[in-house]
């Protein structure tokens, strides 16, 4: 798993990414694949995080995404 923190919406705060580069999800004939996610956890006020988080999604199978994160700055603009 990887971590990073980062203020991802530009308003201050900063919000958690955690990626989970093992997450499996069901495709086409109900066949597990790896394919990783990303959560985004985006802070409200101090140490409340919103309950309703993206979720970047990998498309590549075993492409590890979220193996590894990087704070790059606001993705929103």
């Amino acid at each position: 798993h990887s971590v990073a923190v980062t203020d991802v919406n530009n308003d201050g705060k900063d919000d958690v990414l955690v990626g989970a580069p093992l997450f499996m999800e069901r495709r086409t004939g109900g066949k597990l694949q790896e394919v990783g996610r990303v959560y985004v956890y985006l802070q409200r006020t101090y140490s409340r995080f919103s309950n309703d988080h993206p979720i970047l999604r990998g498309s590549r199978v075993y492409g590890q995404f979220g193996s590894s994160i990087a704070p790059i700055g606001d993705i929103d603009q």
